[in-house]
């Protein structure tokens, strides 16, 4: 959804999600006649069909009762994480309302003998779901394959990509949940503290190959 105070964005935005279209379909097939269409900037295909926008519609008088459930929930998080110097929380600025569509966390991996990688292997074996949010764009293959994008090439946004991931978050998450969860990210930081991450027999001797 775009939303904007500025009728001349709002009206650059409506050619340019429908192909850069001059007219929409409601109005090219009006009551006034048939009117043709223009194409006056390469545009994309961005419009909603009915019954995706069916949905949105139903779903925004619950938009401000999911944004409070969300923002507790991320509290909650914040205030059982805090005891896990290992883990760097999310900052809302003071001057800002955040939507918190996601709760991200990032870990100390300097600090731990386990990469973030193996860190979620091993909550997601708690039965904790978890996501990154996001890699860093420019070490995906396209990039990377395309346009010889290179590790080292933008290494603030490498170190986030290497740290970052999402705890579950969605409003019919409950406290219980939300506890679950910082258990099993203690429990598997605990041991990633003080010990090497676990290979198996078929690793080891694939290594010693």
């Amino acid at each position: 959804m775009l939303i904007t105070r500025r009728q001349d964005l709002a009206e650059q935005a409506e050619i340019l999600r429908l192909h850069g279209m001059s007219r929409d379909a409601w109005n090219r097939y009006g009551s006034e006649g048939f009117r043709h269409r223009d194409i006056l900037v390469p545009g994309y295909k961005y419009n909603l069909s009915d019954v995706h926008a069916a949905i949105g519609l139903a779903q925004l008088p619950k938009l401000e009762k999911f944004s409070v459930e969300r923002r507790r929930l991320c509290e909650c998080y914040d205030e059982l994480l805090g005891g896990l110097p290992e883990v760097m929380r999310p900052v809302i600025r003071p001057d800002v309302r955040s939507a918190y569509h996601l709760y991200n966390i990032r870990v100390k991996v300097g600090d731990l003998l386990w990469s973030r990688d193996q860190i979620m292997g091993a909550i997601q074996a708690e039965n904790i779901g978890l996501g990154v949010h996001f890699r860093a764009l420019h070490l995906h293959p396209y990039y990377r394959d395309h346009f010889g994008f290179r590790r080292g090439l933008c290494p603030v946004a490498e170190a986030a990509s290497d740290r970052l991931f999402s705890l579950p978050l969605y409003p019919g998450l409950t406290d219980v949940d939300v506890r679950d969860t910082v258990t099993a990210v203690a429990k598997v930081l605990a041991v990633a503290r003080d010990h090497p991450f676990p290979v198996s027999d078929e690793a080891e001797a694939a290594a010693a190959g």
